[in-house]
């Protein structure tokens, strides 16, 4: 049941991505829902959104998960999230945040 939705939802091309990001601890923080940009100013489109945001005492950043533009997904990308009418600026990073080889877990 339900894979031709799945089928047709497969066959169109792609326009957003699911990313995680990091900001600076001294930027605005962004809110879930707040609207992620293709570029800055006035005349910016609205390429996705902000899904979730919090600050991270072990990486001392804000870190969250957005949809951005399929051109913004590269780690190391930096995009305009609009936050109280400014702009802030995060940077697209891999997922996990942190500990990526699962160190933390071994037990000695």
């Amino acid at each position: 049941m339900g894979s031709r939705s799945v089928d047709i939802v497969m066959r169109r091309k792609q326009t957003r991505k699911l990313v995680g990001f990091k900001l600076e601890k001294t930027s605005d923080k962004p809110e879930e829902g707040h609207l992620v940009l293709d570029k800055a100013g006035a005349e910016a489109n609205i390429t996705g959104n902000v899904t979730s945001c919090e600050y991270s005492s072990t990486l001392d950043a804000y870190i969250g998960l957005a949809f951005v533009g399929v051109d913004q997904q590269d780690t190391g990308t930096r995009f305009p999230i609009r936050v109280d009418g400014k702009e802030v600026w995060p940077e697209v990073v891999s997922l996990p945040f942190y500990d990526p080889e699962g160190a933390r877990q071994e037990v000695s």
